[in-house]
Parts: C-alpha cells; sequence; structure tokens
C-alpha cells in the first residue's frame, strides 16, 4: 500500500519547494504550464487559451490542460511512493479512486488536513452525517473514520461520479449512497458536468454564473426534498449535514426546513457566492431559529449553524 496521502499533503505543505501542480495556486499553476510549453507539450496557442479562466476556455483545451496536469502530478507521486499500482490513492488504508487528481488533492487537503467543517470537534462515533453533494467521498470518507458507531448517508446526483463515490465507500459499513440531488420541491433537473472537474457540476438554473459553453456534459437528475427523504426513511436523528452543491445551497435548506427544526443537526454550508449567505442567515432566523450562524474560522466561505 502507498504512502498515507494525508501525511504526504502534511509533509509536502512544510517543504520549501513542490511540484507547481500539488496544492498550487493560480500563480504556480501558470509557471506549471509554462515548463510544459517548454517542453513542447502544448503548443504556445494551448498555453494561451490554458492561462485563461476555465470560463473562457473551449472544453477541449480544458480537458487536455487537466489531463496533463493529472499525468505530471502521477509522475511525481510514483517516484515517491504516494500512488498505488492502480493509481489509487491511500486515504485511511483503504484504497481511494479519482476522476481530477488535482481537485482530489484539493479537497483531501481542505476537507481532512486542514478539516474546514471541524469535524474532529463536531463528530461524535454514534453521529448520524448528511453528505449534501458528496463528488467522489472525501468528506464522507473523513466523517465514516470519526462516526464509527453511526452512520453516514451520502448523495451524488451524477452518474459516473456516484460510480466512484460508491467505489470509494464500499469498505465503509456505516455509509449508504443515494444518487439523488436535494431541491425544494421534487422535479428533475438538468445539470451541466464538466469532465474534467466534475466537482463543478452545476443545476442549470443555479444563481451561480457559470457560462454554458465552459460545461461539456448534460444529465437529468432526480431532486428530492431533504424533509420527504427523512420522512420516507423515518430517521429520527442527523447530528450534522454538509451542504456543497454548487450554488443550489439555498434551495436544499428550503426543502428541509421542518428536518433541521425538529431534528437540530449541526450544518455545514458552502458560500459558492458572498451574497448567498444574507439569505441563509434570514431562513435560519425567519423560519428555523434558535441556530448561532457563524463563518468557519478555517474557511470563510463555509458557514457553520450550530443549534442553541
Amino acid at each position: 500500500m502507498a504512502i498515507e496521502i494525508t501525511e504526504f499533503l502534511e509533509n509536502i505543505q512544510r517543504k520549501n519547494f513542490r511540484p507547481f501542480f500539488i496544492l498550487g495556486d493560480r500563480k504556480r499553476k501558470a509557471l506549471g504550464l509554462l515548463m510544459l510549453f517548454l517542453k513542447n507539450k502544448i503548443s504556445l496557442n494551448e498555453l494561451f487559451w490554458m492561462l485563461k479562466p476555465v470560463t473562457k476556455r473551449p472544453p477541449g483545451i480544458s480537458l487536455k490542460r487537466q489531463k496533463l496536469i493529472n499525468e505530471d502530478i502521477e509522475s511525481y507521486l510514483f517516484k515517491n511512493k504516494v500512488l498505488n499500482k492502480d493509481k489509487s490513492l491511500n486515504l485511511f488504508g483503504k484504497h481511494f479512486y479519482y476522476i481530477n487528481l488535482e481537485d482530489a488533492l484539493g479537497s483531501i487537503n481542505q476537507i481532512i488536513v486542514n478539516d474546514e467543517y471541524n469535524l474532529k470537534n463536531f463528530l461524535k462515533e454514534d453521529f448520524v452525517v448528511f453528505d449534501i453533494g458528496s463528488n467522489i467521498g472525501v468528506f464522507a470518507c473523513f466523517a465514516a473514520n470519526l462516526v464509527k458507531k453511526g452512520k453516514v448517508f451520502a448523495f451524488e446526483p451524477v452518474s459516473f461520479v456516484f460510480d466512484f463515490l460508491k467505489k470509494n465507500t464500499i469498505d465503509y459499513d456505516n455509509v449508504e449512497c443515494y444518487k439523488i440531488g436535494f431541491g425544494s420541491k421534487i422535479e428533475e433537473k438538468e445539470i451541466l458536468i464538466r469532465q474534467w472537474a466534475p466537482g463543478d457540476s452545476t443545476i442549470q438554473d443555479s444563481p451561480i454564473d457559470r457560462p454554458h459553453q465552459s460545461f461539456d456534459l448534460k444529465e437529468k437528475i432526480e431532486i428530492l426534498t431533504l424533509d420527504i427523504f427523512v420522512k420516507e426513511k423515518k430517521l429520527e436523528k442527523i447530528d450534522f449535514i454538509k451542504i456543497d452543491v454548487e450554488g443550489y445551497e439555498i434551495e436544499v435548506l428550503k426543502g428541509g426546513i421542518e428536518t433541521i427544526k425538529n431534528l437540530r443537526p449541526i450544518l455545514g454550508i458552502s458560500l459558492h457566492n458572498p451574497f448567498f449567505e444574507k439569505e441563509i442567515r434570514e431562513i435560519f432566523d425567519k423560519e428555523i431559529t434558535k441556530y448561532e450562524i457563524k463563518k468557519s474560522t478555517k474557511d470563510p466561505s463555509d458557514l457553520l449553524c450550530l443549534p442553541k
């Protein structure tokens, strides 16, 4: 088994030099792309487009960009015995598979190493956790290791991403996966997908401003409400709900007001637009009540909602 990925990420951040594409900011990634050009792996025209924001790039350029970045990272990880022979990572002693290696490392670093939702402090071993917007399962696996006597419900609506979620959680007896999305009412929606970065998948009428031409796949998905799901499953206990659904967080909240009022879970909500914070606070103040809402000290783009 390869080196534990969380240990590798903790250690590499202490080094003065690391590969450009591992936990790299925009400037470091630009330097990495320049190196690819100097190695004749991309043309000058491709470099020009690859340096533009994802919303301005043709999908084909983004796909090639990510393929080259992943190959560069994989080469480094193999040399340092951080990848298994099947190109999986070692996460908590289990094989963890990825779609986009750069994004997977970033998510593991943010969610687990930096513990952006403060799970080590909030979760107890018998807690029931909802992971809404589970993607390939980084949060779900982290939570499952912390609630060994509890349960994690993981929700991911995009078909090929859900397949990775199932694969990554198959060895966890306390994780249940569901291929659905949540919103304010039962309906069918179209979701826009970037196959090279499916974590950016966005409901077509999401309030986030993401140009449709920057996506290259679409899929019809099933939307339920949190209240209906909880009622159908006859759940009487939910202790923590994480919501990260690329701009659809407010709709998820609207469909789960009764559940939150009755079961009083802690919530960790990602803010994909700072203007969403005001409406989220209004929902808690006017319809749910008796919650303290504050920004995460580890990531100011997350809101923590704590029952009083």
